[in-house]
């Protein structure tokens, strides 16, 4: 404030306050996801479930960085099918982008390329990234997910034939998923002549109740089922000497 020619002026001098520029600051960094939108950097372990580009099925926000991990139990591969698929298009996708990273090779998709398309994990992990730019907006993507127990067909078990080869169990390491069926195929081949019971194979549960087993009593060929012994004769006949 200063006196000339006999007036009384006044001016002011503004200075911007440190907390009105962390404020903007905040407003420019913080991810959209704080505004309304869902978290889009999540693990999804789930047996099965959907997720989706932010602000789906609204256009999703521009300057976006999103990763979904998608993790299943040893035993099961991870399948995800695109539902609904519109993200920004141009040569190699280099605006806005989503990869694809199943463990073997990753693959970028954009446009509509990937709508109605199923992908596997090659193990039992798979990577989804989402990057968009700071221009022109689309709806996104809607993806679900399921796990697959990996198929155990075509495994082949050789027991060796020694006379000390009593019990040959799967190792802990190994870890079998859970299935609602499976079929097991045995080939035997008779060594000599020796007419005692045995037993080839046998199932027990984490009790250690047997389930099902199969193998040789005088009376002939059997496979026993929760304690049901069905005799095999017809399909397995005993030869006589």
């Amino acid at each position: 404030m200063f006196r000339s020619d006999r007036m009384w002026s006044c001016h002011w001098k503004w200075k911007p306050s440190p907390l009105l520029f962390l404020f903007a600051l905040y407003i420019m960094c913080v991810p959209h996801s704080v505004w309304g939108c869902a978290n889009c950097r999540v693990v999804l372990s789930n047996p099965s479930g959907t997720f989706t580009s932010p602000c789906y099925p609204n256009d999703y926000p521009n300057s976006q960085a999103c990763v979904w991990t998608l993790r299943a139990p040893t035993g099961y591969i991870i399948q995800i099918t695109f539902n609904d698929f519109d993200i920004e298009e141009a040569p190699n996708c280099i605006y806005d982008s989503l990869s694809l990273d199943n463990g073997e090779s990753q693959t970028k998709f954009c446009g509509a390329t990937a709508k109605g398309l199923s992908f596997n994990s090659s193990a039992n992990e798979m990577h989804v990234s989402f990057s968009s730019d700071f221009s022109i907006q689309k709806k996104g993507f809607n993806a679900s997910y399921i796990r697959v127990a990996v198929s155990l067909r075509n495994q082949k078990v050789i027991l060796p034939q020694t006379s000390d080869a009593y019990q040959v169990s799967v190792a802990k390491s190994i870890s079998i998923p859970e299935l609602s069926a499976f079929t097991l195929c045995f080939e035997a081949t008779k060594v000599g002549h020796e007419d005692s019971d045995w037993t080839a194979f046998s199932y027990s549960n984490a009790s250690f109740t047997q389930l099902l087993s199969f193998g040789k009593a005088k009376s002939g060929y059997f496979l026993s089922i929760s304690d049901s012994k069905c005799l095999l004769n017809n399909a397995l006949p005993v030869k006589e000497k």
